[in-house]
């Protein structure tokens, strides 16, 4: 254990040391979450109660560090999944054919076309059914909801 690392340990206890840097992890995660600048960061610090010295210090480390972290959290927010660049579709009806008795349901074809984290693209085709499509449109309009209400 480093000697300062020591005389910080010896002078308060766990508990102590776990609240601090769980207040210190809040304010910069909300400061990454609202994108705030270092001088809003300090001064918002400074309303709350927060000695001078201190908030500077938040707003210096919030300065030198903020661009490197906000890249990292949108990698890591948007390298998950694979993002929508754009939707094909088309109406598949077969209207007569001398080998059938009866006409075929009429599809839907689908292509999206996803753009995944490595900047790759790929073209997802896909048929479906009338009641398939109700189904999906459902679900989109539910999770349009959702993001509708936040």
């Amino acid at each position: 254990m480093s000697p300062l690392r020591h005389r910080i340990v010896s002078m308060y206890t766990h508990l102590q040391v776990d609240t601090v840097l769980e207040g210190c992890a809040f304010f910069l995660e909300r400061s990454a979450y609202h994108v705030i600048q270092p001088t809003q960061l300090s001064a918002h610090l400074q309303a709350t109660g927060m000695i001078q010295s201190h908030a500077r210090a938040f707003s210096g480390v919030w300065e030198a560090e903020a661009t490197g972290v906000l890249q990292r959290l949108r990698a890591v927010r948007q390298g998950t999944y694979p993002t929508l660049e754009s939707v094909d579709w088309r109406l598949h009806v077969q209207i007569a054919s001398s080998g059938l008795t009866k006409l075929a349901e009429p599809r839907t074809i689908l292509s999206l076309k996803l753009k995944n984290p490595d900047n790759t693209s790929e073209v997802v085709p896909m048929e479906l059914t009338h009641d398939q499509m109700v189904t999906l449109l459902t679900q989109l309009d539910t999770a349009q909801q959702q993001l509708d209400a936040l």
